[in-house]
């Protein structure tokens, strides 16, 4: 006799017999498989509470189906998330498992050699089971075999859900006799969640599962009566506050698509956890019938306190024909604008055609802030993998990024993903990059390593990465400041280091350090600099030294390349400090370029002495003025905030005929003093750029010794400190009898950026 489950009434009728004593050990065994159908229910049930905070259930039996206990929501949550759905327990009875469909497979589509099954278009998904009827070395309908189907013209069975996953331990079909596949809704399911009165063959619900021999964590998988793509009832199924754990999917088609091509956001991850068993094994793909999805997985605006970890989201690159524009579209995880506390931790993210990963959010007006993206691995990147944009304090360590750039044909002819990075800072303010390793592997086209572009109003730090294979190590062209360090770079397609103002229009005022970083074999340069915004003049202010420029069995053509301004730019400066750098091997044109003459060393630091000397220099015998000493600052000596100060003493007779001592800068009187009945003067004047190096002031051009009152306005200047500029320590005399005698003078420069 078999083990049956039985209502309640049926028991207590049995019971009954009690009476006499004649309870029979199958009245027993029946009570007991029926009690444990409720334990396990009651269990899986508990655990929907608590993770997915579904709703309070309570249990209800039922013999509407065999091998079934329905259980009833009898309320929701605040946040509405079910107004009414059923949940149905099934048991492990395969034979009450339910049929999606079947497939026949011929004796032409195996192949024994391989093991793999050949179907075009077989429309069959990884993890989905199914019960065979027959074949060569398989189990007829008893044993559950599992699907990878990866491929769309072909599929291998495997022994269990993780094997198909995992693509381990392919099931040996030993012949070609033909036979069909029963595909299972879903061999394993624990709990099915439908809409009430729902249909229960998988078109209007979803499964709560167990993983196997894992974990005890559970995930909600929604199959939209509408299709996957039914975003009324994906924002449903899954918008409220709480931990969603997504274990294991029963199909490999990511039902988290977003259809609305004016990007409006799906998910609002405020207070949200998004987690997966593991990145390998918990794995959400985008349908291979999607072509025009702008973000699949969007957190739209004024999220907080989310993390997303341990998650595998496949973009399915190859089986996808976009038919839109892939740089604005087909972008993988975007947002959130203005949210605070995002965490992306320990996911993969893989075969994606647009931005992979995307936190922050582009076209938004708020900056998110506290944004980490910690140990995400990217792989097969269309276009820019991993970035940040407009983030306030983001981050982005400990992960690695694959990048293989999209080529105009493969985009519709709408233009190739040139700039795709493997990390990047746009429009951020205290951001930093760091740790990280990426790869360009392109096969025509090779997109950025690190890059930091647009406006900033902060600072942006790359450290500790590790890059192979990119257009550019560094692409530094943001407008706020941008700091390197301790980066390595190595077979670099191009220049390894771009520095310039700012790739939008507005002005450029910042600064660059680089040191500390190793580079090794690009094909162009190592550093090159260049302004070249039009209309905006920009300033440019870098600091290269202590790094490593190596030639080991590449061909770099240049060392450190000055472009300066260029067209179209009509103004501006690109002010270059270079020392302590390390050349190794046959490195041609190390200091080069149009604007060579303006890489300097390292800039001095406070006040240091151009020149002095107090060796006397006399003049008589005329009238004229005449140069006593002549000193050349240098170019660059004194930054766009710096200064000079000259000091001279001249020594003359006591009498009533004039005397007249000078300071000429750049050809310009800078001081002048007229004396007669004494016998030496002592003078001192500073001249100080105006953030600016070609603007100066200076007070007092006729006063007494450089200091105190005056009545007239100050002296304003327009040298070009980037040039080397004259200072004239001069005297004249009313009598050509007389004598005029410089005894001493100083001159300092105090440099400052």
């Amino acid at each position: 006799m078999t083990d049956t489950i039985r209502t309640l009434d049926q028991i207590l009728a049995l019971l009954a017999d009690n009476t006499n004593g004649d309870i029979s050990p199958q009245d027993l065994r029946d009570q007991t498989v029926t009690l444990n159908s409720f334990i396990v229910a009651a269990a899986a049930l508990e655990r929907v509470k608590r993770f997915s905070d579904l709703a309070t259930l309570k249990a209800k039996p039922s013999t509407e189906f065999a091998n079934f206990e329905r259980v009833t929501v009898d309320s929701v949550n605040a946040s509405g998330l079910l107004d009414s759905a059923t949940l149905v327990y099934q048991s492990s009875d395969i034979s009450a498992t339910f049929i999606r469909k079947t497939v026949s497979v011929l004796t032409g589509d195996i192949d024994v050699g391989t093991d793999k099954i050949n179907q075009v278009a077989h429309g069959l998904r990884t993890g989905q089971g199914a019960l065979a009827t027959g074949g060569d070395g398989l189990t007829p309908e008893t044993v559950v075999y599992y699907i990878r189907g990866r491929l769309p013209n072909e599929y291998t069975l495997h022994p269990t859900y993780e094997d198909a996953v995992l693509n381990t331990n392919k099931v040996d079909i030993t012949g070609t006799t033909a036979f069909s596949l029963k595909v299972l809704v879903d061999p394993d399911q624990s709990v099915y969640c439908t809409l009430t009165g729902g249909a229960l063959d998988g078109s209007g619900g979803g499964f709560v599962r167990e993983a196997i021999a894992m974990t005890n964590t559970w995930e909600v998988a929604w199959f939209p009566a509408s299709g996957p793509d039914d975003t009324a009832q994906i924002n449903r199924a899954i918008l409220a506050a709480g931990t969603y754990a997504f274990v294991l999917f029963p199909i490999d088609t990511l039902v988290f698509s977003n259809r609305d091509n004016d990007g409006v956001g799906l998910w609002k991850l405020s207070g949200q956890h998004w987690e997966g068993v593991s990145r390998e094994l918990s794995i959400l793909q985008l349908s291979s019938a999607v072509t025009d999805i702008r973000h699949n997985i969007r957190s739209v605006d004024l999220c907080n306190d989310f993390t997303i970890t341990k998650l595998c989201f496949d973009g399915n690159r190859d089986n996808i024909t976009p038919s839109v524009d892939l740089y604005s579209y087909f972008n993988m995880i975007t947002g959130p604008e203005g949210g605070k506390r995002g965490r992306y931790r320990n996911i993969k993210i893989i075969n994606s055609w647009g931005r992979s990963l995307q936190t922050g959010y582009e076209s938004g007006t708020i900056f998110a802030e506290d944004m980490i993206v910690d140990d995400v691995i990217v792989l097969n990147s269309g276009t820019k993998a991993q970035s940040l944009t407009k983030t306030l304090g983001g981050k982005i360590t400990n992960s690695y990024s694959e990048v293989n750039c999209y080529t105009s044909a493969e985009n519709n002819g709408l233009g190739a993903a040139s700039s795709g990075s493997c990390f990047e800072s746009n429009e951020c303010t205290d951001a930093s990059i760091c740790g990280n390793k990426g790869v360009q592997v392109g096969a025509t086209i090779r997109g950025p390593g690190l890059r930091s572009v647009n406006a900033s109003g902060g600072t942006t730090e790359f450290f500790g990465n590790e890059i192979d294979g990119a257009s550019y190590l560094l692409f530094l062209r943001s407008t706020g400041d941008e700091t390197a360090y301790n980066n390595v770079g190595r077979n670099i397609q191009g220049n390894a280091v771009l520095i310039g103002d700012s790739d939008e229009v507005e002005q450029t005022n910042k600064v660059v350090r680089l040191f500390n970083n190793k580079i090794i074999d690009p094909t162009a340069a190592f550093v090159v600099l260049s302004v070249i915004k039009a209309s905006n003049d920009s300033s440019v202010t870098s600091f290269i030294h202590d790094n490593d420029f190596i030639k080991d069995a590449g061909t770099p053509t240049h060392g450190i390349y000055n472009n300066g301004v260029s067209s179209p730019a009509t103004g501006g400066t690109c002010t270059v400090h270079a020392w302590a750098n390390n050349f190794v091997g046959s490195i041609p044109n190390q200091k080069s370029g149009p604007a060579d003459y303006e890489i300097q060393p390292a800039p001095n630091q406070g006040w240091t002495v151009v020149e002095q000397s107090s060796v006397a220099v006399s003049h008589t015998g005329d009238t004229s003025e005449t140069n006593l000493a002549v000193v050349t600052i240098p170019a660059f000596a004194m930054g766009k905030n710096g200064r000079l100060r000259v000091t001279a003493t001249w020594s003359y007779p006591n009498s009533a005929n004039n005397k007249i001592t000078r300071f000429r800068w750049g050809g310009s009187q800078a001081y002048a003093s007229t004396l007669t009945t004494s016998t030496h003067q002592r003078a001192q004047i500073e001249i100080a750029n105006r953030n600016d190096l070609a603007a100066q002031v200076s007070m007092l051009p006729g006063g007494l010794y450089g200091f105190g009152l005056s009545s007239s306005a100050v002296s304003t200047y327009t040298k070009d400190t980037t040039a080397n500029v004259n200072l004239n320590i001069s005297g004249a005399l009313a009598n050509s009898g007389e004598t005029i005698v410089l005894e001493s003078y100083i001159v300092e420069a105090f440099y400052q950026i």
